[in-house]
């Protein structure tokens, strides 16, 4: 796998932990989609019936690196 993302729930927390290929995905970028996912996640904790497409993410998306082609990226519409 390129990725995979644990989740453990530890008393009244949830520990995150990441494999990932380095050879697509360097530190700095884990970080911040690791900062995406406790974004989304706040909000979903806030509204439960939130819309994906209302979810929005302060940190800047743009500067994600990744060496995985463009166009393997997938289009989502939600």
């Amino acid at each position: 796998m390129d990725i995979v993302v644990y989740l453990l729930k530890v008393g009244g927390a949830v520990k995150i932990s990441i494999e990932y290929n380095t050879d697509l995905f360097n530190a700095s970028t884990i970080e911040k989609m690791i900062g995406h996912y406790i974004e989304i996640m706040e909000q979903v904790i806030r509204d439960m019936a939130v819309s994906l497409g209302d979810l929005i993410l302060a940190q800047n998306t743009l500067d994600i690196e990744s060496n995985i082609p463009q166009e393997k990226y997938m289009d989502f519409k939600f």
